[in-house]
């Protein structure tokens, strides 16, 4: 953790004083209970923007955090490119259905994709419960305290609707409350061209969405999903499923953190390494089987 702090710290330093000091508001503010973020989160809803900082954790992962402008800036490239290399559609006409919205970053990133390339009458259906289900005895993080806290009063479900006005795509962003099990069988086999898969990041959990969502993706399409840092083959297998009751433990052969259920997951559902870019992955729905996707440079 300390090696983690110093790195970050170097990098925010690296960017500037503004930057230094965004980053000990983020690192220190979770601990006075959140008297920074509260209010830079009123003072954008009241101004009708979107909200992705670090109250309610309203920008985890790589949005999150001024160490990660960068990652952010490269990860919503990507996702742009995997929308016109799975969504470039004559009719214009492109769907995509992401597994796990909370605040709305991913599927307001999609929506803009969408309109970039044409597709007028595309859509965006995410499927979230928005309710906590992480155990927060053995993940104890800050980002995890807030992320529960977030859910009570449904006050993510809240956000995400306020972000997704805010930024304008309120006519192409549908949201289901609910579970894939419960929500993923109402909709029609083969007719999304993208599925993201970024819910709860458990072992279970995880397989069941890949596939609940993998029947949805129609021929040529691609199913997707973030948060894997790690690959099975990388890893000690021995070791990844001792830590299956951890979200995101830390991995000492490869020195770094990565969450063990995505990983395991993917691995057991298409049976090889999958094309992955910085934790974003995504493999291409070609007869019976699924293929690599090679992402075009920037």
């Amino acid at each position: 953790m300390f090696s983690s702090l110093v790195k970050n710290l170097k990098s925010a330093r690296e960017k500037g004083f503004r930057a230094c000091v965004r980053f000990g508001v983020e690192k220190f503010d979770p601990y006075l209970n959140y008297p920074i973020g509260r209010l830079e989160f009123l003072l954008q809803v009241a101004r009708n923007e979107p909200y992705f900082g670090h109250f309610c954790a309203a920008g985890q992962g790589v949005a999150a955090g001024v160490h990660n402008q960068l990652r952010k800036q490269i990860r919503e490239a990507n996702m742009r490119r995997l929308v016109f290399q799975g969504c470039s559609l004559p009719a214009g006409n492109a769907r995509i259905v992401e597994v796990g919205s909370w605040a709305g970053w991913s599927a307001i990133v999609w929506a803009k994709a969408l309109v970039d390339c044409q597709q007028k009458t595309g859509e965006v259906v995410c499927v979230d419960p928005w309710v906590n289900y992480l155990d927060l005895t053995a993940n104890h993080t800050p980002v995890y305290r807030a992320m529960a806290a977030a859910t009570k009063r449904d006050a993510i479900v809240r956000l995400f609707y306020h972000n997704v006005r805010a930024a304008g795509h309120a006519a192409t962003v549908h949201p289901f409350r609910g579970s894939s099990d419960r929500c993923l069988p109402l909709l029609r086999d083969t007719t999304f061209h993208l599925a993201f898969i970024d819910g709860d990041h458990s072992y279970e959990a995880v397989k069941r969405d890949l596939q609940n969502a993998g029947r949805l993706v129609a021929e040529g399409g691609l199913l997707c999903g973030d948060d894997l840092e790690l690959q099975f083959e990388d890893l000690d297998e021995a070791k990844l499923r001792e830590n299956l009751h951890c979200d995101y433990p830390f991995d000492p052969k490869t020195n770094q953190h990565y969450h063990v259920g995505v990983t395991l997951a993917v691995w057991e559902y298409f049976g090889r390494r999958v094309s992955a870019w910085d934790g974003l992955w995504a493999m291409r729905k070609v007869g019976n089987s699924w293929q690599p996707v090679n992402l075009p440079p920037a």
